[in-house]
Formats: C-alpha cells, sequence, structure tokens
C-alpha cells in the first residue's frame, strides 16, 4: 500500500484555485437569491413584527433555497481552507492563523455541510419520511466515517 496523496499536491492545489472562483461565483449568487427573498418578504412584512415572520416564512417555505446558501457557503469554507492549507505547504510558507485553525475550520465546514446535504435531500425528496430518519442518516454517515477511518 503505497502513502500519501495519490495526485501530485500542486495538481490539487491548481484544481482548486480553478474551483474557488467558481464557488465564491455560485456562493455569491446563492446569497444574492436569499437577498432577493428577504427583500421581498420584508415589503409584504414591514415593521418589528415583520423581521420574525420573514425568518420562518423564508426557512418555512423556501427551505431548498436556505439549504443550497448554506451548502455553497460550507463548501467554499472547506475548499478555501483546504486550499489555503495545500498553498502554504506546497510553497514552503509561514503558518498563519488560517493555517493554524486549519483543522476546526475544516471539520466544522464538513459538520454545516453534511447537515445541509441532508435538509436538501429531505426537502426535495418526493418520499415524506419522518424527521428521526434523516437523523439517523446523519449518524450513519458519521458512524460510517468513522470505521472508514480505524
Amino acid at each position: 500500500m503505497t502513502h500519501g496523496s495519490p495526485v501530485n499536491p500542486q495538481i490539487i492545489e491548481v484544481v482548486d484555485a480553478v474551483l474557488l472562483p467558481l464557488l465564491s461565483i455560485m456562493a455569491g449568487f446563492t446569497a444574492l437569491h436569499v437577498f432577493h427573498l428577504w427583500n421581498q418578504c420584508r415589503q409584504s412584512f414591514p415593521g418589528p413584527g415583520g423581521f420574525w415572520k420573514c425568518i420562518r416564512g423564508i426557512y418555512y417555505e423556501r427551505k431548498p433555497s436556505v439549504a443550497i446558501f448554506v451548502f455553497t457557503m460550507a463548501l467554499l469554507a472547506r475548499f478555501s481552507n483546504f486550499w489555503h492549507w495545500r498553498h502554504l505547504s506546497n510553497h514552503d510558507l509561514p503558518e498563519d492563523i488560517f493555517a493554524a485553525n486549519s483543522e476546526p475550520i475544516f471539520l466544522g465546514a464538513t459538520a454545516v455541510l453534511i447537515i445541509a446535504i441532508v435538509c436538501w435531500i429531505r426537502n426535495v425528496s418526493p418520499i415524506p419520511v419522518p424527521n428521526w430518519v434523516w437523523m439517523l442518516v446523519i449518524v450513519l454517515d458519521v458512524s460510517w466515517a468513522v470505521y472508514m477511518a480505524h
């Protein structure tokens, strides 16, 4: 069995560098979409009480949009973090605050990504499934990953 990456680290850095601007554009457009939904709702419900109506309304009526927004932001954070760490490593640059906190950033973004993916699947699934099943999916997914890590 070989150790290390089967792909040249510089190739990984370049490919991630190509994906980062595209993910940034996608994140920007998903943010604009959610912001547009917010503006539409606030025009319908102005005033202090409208804020909470819009928070609940957008979440309950536009769950797939919110899930894709969260998914995109988490994916962008995860890719950015990994690319940044690879870039510093490949070029023997000194570690900065982001690289020093790379593991918690990576794990946090991955946790948010898992939840966003499950939420998106849950909301677009044509098969009605109780919420506890989705919690079970997350637990089984994480359990499988921990098992595979051993």
